[in-house]
């Protein structure tokens, strides 16, 4: 079991972002397999968001409250892990999402705020002690 997540926040999202907003509906019909549904993250809301996790290996995603409402789609989180996306930090999440993440290894932590979380910060998520924000980290991710 992994213990210590370390990487940079590469998105940040408001509330309310459903798993539409995260992969179209109309490529869910189109294949089962997990990595087609990479290219279409976020395809109709961020179009940046694919081209932004192809610079890192280990992008984390902040988010407002209700993270995932919508749909009870697993391939959401799909498009989110082939993207590299090792850890969602948000306010809330809807529990079918919830339970997708966990479901699929992709841990989904919640947090009372994410006022000092930006964008390219280095975040260190240590299941042991909580989420810290590194400052001076040494380690490379």
């Amino acid at each position: 079991m992994i213990n210590k997540i370390i990487g940079k926040i590469t998105s940040i999202f408001p509330k309310d972002i459903n798993t539409d907003d995260i992969i179209p509906a109309w490529t869910l019909q189109e294949s089962t397999d997990r990595n087609y549904f990479k290219k279409y993250a976020f395809d109709n809301y961020d179009k940046d968001f694919v081209f932004r996790c192809k610079k890192d290996e280990n992008n984390i995603i902040v988010a407002g409250k209700n993270f995932g409402c919508g749909s009870s789609r697993e391939q959401a989180v799909y498009a989110l892990q082939e993207n590299d996306i090792k850890v969602i930090i948000a306010l809330s999440y809807p529990d079918i999402f919830y339970r997708n993440c966990l479901n699929n290894g992709l841990p989904a932590i919640i947090v009372d705020d994410i006022q000092d979380l930006i964008i390219k910060k280095k975040i260190i998520v240590d299941f042991d002690k909580k989420i810290t924000i590194c400052k001076k980290c040494k380690q490379e991710i």
